[in-house]
């Protein structure tokens, strides 16, 4: 169960911000469910189950990652396992962390900002190029006056407008000086 979460909110990811949240965000919770005083007013038989779901809402509502929240709100919603208990907690954040591991960021500088849906299927292609999941490393260089330029492994993959042409003039150049 907590792999397939797992997995499912990692999959919302397409930039390195996010993925950098997201492990700040799994280190202040994992801190916060060695805090005995949570798990004592989690198992105390007095509070209702509503009063500890908003005591838990109100605990994750101010981890930084939106996404993490999101998928714990979710998890709160479907009551599919018992959230009062530090064991499923852990074992979630702990394989979220593993899988999040796992993710390949890739340093990409373009030209202008990207709308997030554009990124997300740029995300999506290198993802499927690479077979692992990709995240983005996003830095915006309006130098480039268009295009992108992609870094992985030791390659560097120039798909500017700038270097395009950069090409042209030395193409130009050339047959001029033969002329």
């Amino acid at each position: 169960m907590s792999k397939q979460v797992a997995n499912d909110t990692l999959k919302m990811l397409y930039l390195s911000s996010q993925l950098d949240t997201l492990h700040a965000s799994i280190g202040q919770l994992l801190k916060l469910s060695e805090d005995d005083d949570i798990e004592l007013f989690l198992s105390l038989p007095k509070k209702s189950t509503r009063q500890k779901e908003l005591f838990l809402r109100k605990l994750i509502s101010n981890l930084p990652s939106e996404l993490l929240t999101k998928s714990l709100s979710d998890i709160l919603l479907e009551k599919s396992y018992d959230p009062f208990t530090r064991q499923p907690l852990e074992d979630l954040l702990h394989t979220l962390q593993k899988e999040a591991e796992r993710i390949l960021s890739i340093p990409v500088e373009v030209a202008v900002k990207f709308t997030p849906s554009d990124l997300i299927i740029m995300a999506n292609l290198l993802s499927s190029q690479l077979g692992k999941q990709v995240v983005l490393d996003l830095t915006v260089n309006e130098q480039l006056i268009g295009g992108a330029i992609i870094m992985h492994a030791s390659h560097r993959y120039d798909f500017s407008l700038k270097t395009k042409l950069g090409s042209l003039r030395s193409t130009w150049h050339a047959a001029v000086d033969k002329t």
